[in-house]
């Protein structure tokens, strides 16, 4: 450690951890066996390096590129109970923590981020994260739908200007496949569902999709509705369009 200054982390050098990483000026002591057993990425590293060799406080392993923050909440997640986990950490350390755990492979960590972060998200943060390299790529055309469809949003900065872009064209196309739709000869759009799509259009999808769930009422009020084909028309242009990003 000649001619540089380690310190210790305080809660992840286990007295009885048997390998020491450094990341950045912080040493952490955990388990050999328990990086092993989470991730791809230290088992496949550990073969490689025998024991005794690099992972001592003499010689610890160095993690290049990983922010020691990142790195203590990543351990964190996997040292604390279960019940502790949803409250222990801020929606930026399980952003930080979704990012590494997909990095080094931990799978178990980032299936359990994956579930507790989206509620504590922008739906802009959601499609960040989606065309980010977090392995969240599931996300991306759900909330690029949300967008589309919640036409009094705008944008923060998270998202690149050429996202949005995209998103304004999505949302033109929509009121234009929409009106389109209404004059189809053939196609019956029944007041009902024409005020309903208005009303809910603004918000979200899943505010469409409960507008479309009420095909039903439009048709008790009218005998005839094919609000199913105005739903369809607009999620198929939404479809479209986030092909292209």
């Amino acid at each position: 450690m000649a001619g540089r200054d380690l310190i210790r982390h305080t809660a992840m050098w286990k007295d009885d951890g048997s390998i020491v990483i450094q990341v950045g000026d912080v040493l952490f002591k955990p388990h050999r066996s328990v990086l092993a057993a989470e991730s791809e990425i230290f088992s496949g590293m550990f073969e490689a390096v025998a024991p005794g060799s690099d992972g001592t406080e003499e010689k610890p392993l160095v993690l290049q590129e990983v922010e020691a923050p990142a790195f203590a909440c990543l351990l964190a997640m996997i040292y604390t109970p279960w019940s502790e986990k949803r409250s222990a950490m801020t929606t930026e350390d399980y952003i930080a923590v979704l990012r590494l755990a997909h990095k080094l492979r931990f799978t178990g960590v980032h299936e359990i981020v994956s579930d507790l972060l989206p509620p504590r998200l922008s739906i802009e943060q959601r499609l960040q994260l989606a065309i980010s390299d977090a392995g969240v790529d599931q996300w991306g055309q759900l909330a690029f739908t949300e967008l589309v469809l919640a036409v009094d949003v705008e944008g923060t900065g998270q998202l690149p200007t050429e996202i949005w872009i995209r998103i304004y064209r999505a949302r033109l196309q929509v009121i234009r496949a929409r009106a389109a739709l209404t004059r189809t000869p053939g196609v019956t759009i029944c007041p009902t569902a024409k005020y309903l799509t208005d009303i809910f259009l603004p918000h979200s999808i899943a505010g469409l999709g409960m507008a479309l769930n009420l095909v039903g009422t439009c048709t008790r009020t009218s005998g005839r509705c094919d609000a199913h084909v105005l739903g369809d028309g607009m999620l198929d242009v939404i479809e479209r369009a986030w092909a292209d990003v």
